[in-house]
C-alpha cells in the first residue's frame, strides 16, 4: 500500500532532531525510529530482540524506494524490534565492514 507521508499525518519520531537529511526524510514516518545511539543496543540487548539498522543516503533511489513501500505504510509492523537509523555520511565506518 503506497501511502502520502505528510507531516500532518503522523507525529514525528525521534529522528526529528537529527542533522542528516536522510534521518529528516523519515521524521514523519509511521515507524518509531531513533537515532543511532549505545541506548538503543542497549535496551535491544536487555530485552533480546534484533536491532533493525537502516543505513541510507538522501539522494539514493532504493532508500526511496524502501522507504515508500516499508516505512511510509502503517501496516507494516516492526514489532518486537528495537529501530535504528544513520545516513551513511554520518557513520561510514558502518558500510567498510559490509
Amino acid at each position: 500500500m503506497k501511502t502520502q507521508n505528510r507531516k500532518a499525518d503522523f507525529a514525528a519520531n525521534q529522528l526529528i532532531d537529527e542533522k542528516s537529511p536522510y534521518l529528516l526524510q523519515h521524521a514523519y514516518n509511521p515507524v518509531k525510529w531513533r537515532p543511532w545511539e549505545e541506548e538503543v543496543f542497549l535496551e535491544a540487548r536487555r530485552k533480546d530482540i534484533p536491532v533493525f539498522l537502516s543505513i541510507g543516503y538522501s539522494t539514493c533511489h532504493w532508500c526511496h524506494v524502501m522507504a515508500e513501500e516499508s516505512f511510509e505504510d502503517p501496516e507494516v509492523i516492526f514489532a518486537g524490534r528495537s529501530l535504528s537509523g544513520t545516513g551513511r555520511n554520518r557513520r561510514p565506518s558502518v558500510l567498510q565492514s559490509v
